[in-house]
Parts: structure tokens; sequence; C-alpha cells
């Protein structure tokens, strides 16, 4: 997260107004993209001049905590209604939809971690909050023993 930001943000104040995330991710001029990197169209943009760029960080990180959001939801078996899955995927959304927001408003490179941790952390703290389940949520000897189905593993 605050690597995110060092490097998109902090970086062109040492390198001469050159991003090194932005940099690296586009390959720096020699038209060799990272393997980890998804371009999406810009908006507004009919001949297809600018891409939009999420590195595979930006997927890969908020999805391991909506991952576990799942497996405790099926550990404690909460409906899908009731569980946490559901709302840490719908705060990655809004979190993904607020990075895209950033984008056409700064027209600059955002480290789309900035966005999608809260995004997908806070209902994720709010619900576990009210519903009195922080501490078991994060304690892992709570789930000795559970698969997810919730019976007892040998």
């Amino acid at each position: 997260f605050c690597f995110d930001i060092f490097f998109v943000f902090l970086t062109p104040y040492f390198f001469h107004g050159k991003s090194v995330m932005v940099t690296v991710a586009t390959g720096g001029g020699t038209g060799e993209t990272i393997p980890m990197l998804i371009r999406l169209p810009a908006f507004n943009d009919e001949l297809r001049l600018h891409d939009r760029m999420l590195g595979l960080g930006d997927i890969a990180l908020p999805g391991l905590c909506v991952s576990f959001l799942k497996r405790y939801d099926l550990v404690t078996h909460k409906h899908w209604r009731h569980g946490y899955f559901i709302w840490g995927l719908f705060g990655y959304g809004v979190g993904l939809a607020a990075c895209f927001v950033l984008l056409y408003l700064m027209q600059t490179g955002q480290p789309a971690l900035m966005t999608l941790v809260p995004g997908v952390l806070t209902p994720t703290f709010i619900l576990a909050i009210r519903r009195k389940e922080l501490a078991r949520m994060w304690d892992p000897e709570a789930y000795d023993g559970l698969n997810p189905m919730g019976s007892q593993s040998q």
C-alpha cells in the first residue's frame, strides 16, 4: 500500500518527473510490458490512444483478502447474504470504481491499492466490529481442525 503510493507519487520528485512504477510497468520505452499488467481501454478515448493499467498485485492482494472472507463464511456457516464475502466483493468493486474515477480526474497513474485495500477492509471491519467477531476472525487458532464444511478434520 505505502510502497505503491511512494513509487507512483513521490518518485517523480527524484527521477526527473517520471514515476518509477509507471515506467517499469510500461516497459520504460522498450515497447515491452511486464507480464503482470492488464491494460484496459480508457473512457472517452475513441482512438484508443491511452490505456488504463491494472497490475497483478492490484488484483491478487485484495483478492486474497476476499478469498479469506469466503473461507471464513464457509467455516462459520454464514449464508452468502449474511456473510463477509459479498461485502468484501462489493467493497472491491467500489474501490476499483474509485480508482478509475481518480484516473479520469487526475490523468495520471494511480496506485490501485490506495482505493482497493480500504474498499475491501472497510466493510469487513465495520461488519466484524458490529457483530463482535473481529478478534475471532483474525485468530488462526479458532479454525484449528475445521474444514470449510465445518466438520472436524483428522
